[in-house]
């Protein structure tokens, strides 16, 4: 039984082989293991960083029915959240952690609920979590060797750059684009010319 108490690497990873595909295990390891280099550049707590790798895909597989009835018991759904979905399992794996488990880190809880939209100003944990997701060794896609190279500059930079590829494959995929995905893309990109004047 998952606990507070016993919130370890190997009783995380027995939970989630018995919740989740061993694709998605093997994924949020990957994850794991992104966040830990960037743990040696950036200010990144370690063991925030293996709860909030290993948990934030914990939810993904779940049906959006399922999803939708686990948030409403803690809080009230915005309509927007429903009609896009793409945020509902970070939302319900933070819950999980915070209000099931008992894992009382608002750090680790935000890391992971904002980890697929992003927000404006976000902590190094929240970006190394949402950059992790992006740049694991397994991901391809145009445009990521430029993301991983300015993540090596600074996590805001690395931001920026994950920010504008999501937006660019969602606006040519025809796809709803989330408010906070929008705020923090608009955040960084300030941010940016910030640094340039």
């Amino acid at each position: 039984m998952l606990s507070r108490e016993n919130l370890n690497y190997k009783s995380i990873i027995n939970y989630l082989k018995r919740n989740i595909s061993e694709e998605r295990l093997a994924h949020s390891i990957r994850v794991l293991e992104e966040m830990k280099n960037m743990s040696e550049i950036y200010d990144i707590n370690i063991k925030d960083a293996q709860c909030a790798a290993l948990f934030h895909d914990s939810f993904k597989e779940k049906p959006i029915d399922f999803l939708i009835s686990y948030i409403s018991r803690y809080e009230i759904l915005p309509q927007y959240e429903v009609d896009i979905k793409i945020n509902l399992h970070g939302i319900a794996a933070a819950l999980f952690l915070y209000k099931d488990i008992g894992y009382k880190n608002k750090d680790v809880y935000n890391s992971i609920r904002y980890h697929t939209t992003g927000r404006p100003n976000m902590s190094n944990l929240e970006m190394g979590l949402y950059l992790a997701d992006v740049i694991e060794e397994k991901r391809s896609f145009p445009g990521i060797d430029l993301i991983r190279e300015d993540c090596k500059i600074s996590l805001e930079k690395g931001m920026l750059s994950a920010l504008n590829k999501s937006i660019e494959f969602l606006i040519k995929s025809n796809k709803d684009i989330h408010l906070d995905t929008v705020k923090a893309r608009n955040f960084y990109n300030r941010l940016e010319r910030e640094a340039l004047v």
